[in-house]
């Protein structure tokens, strides 16, 4: 047990910094498979959800025009800007 006190003081503060970060890794590893079992959806990071507003406004310019929300049902120019589809 006294081998393995002087060991630990012997380290680097680099090598004790690697040792907390891989640590925190599993705790966070732990933790994400304990809510995946239960079934419960990973919240999304601060990072990610400061820009949420803007993802859902800039959506892609794919699919079919007309089924788009924004879209008139008779197919004219819509509120889009897209008109009906010329191929068909």
């Amino acid at each position: 047990m006294a081998l393995l006190a002087g060991t630990a003081a012997a380290q680097t503060p680099a090598a004790e910094a690697s040792r907390r970060l891989e640590q925190g890794v599993d705790a966070d590893r732990l933790r994400d498979a304990a809510r995946d079992a239960r079934g419960d959806p990973r919240p999304a990071p601060p990072e990610v959800r400061q820009f949420e507003p803007q993802r859902r406004t800039l959506q892609p310019d794919v699919g079919r025009p007309e089924e788009g929300a924004g879209s008139a049902a008779d197919g004219t120019r819509g509120a889009t800007g897209m008109g009906q589809n010329p191929q068909r």
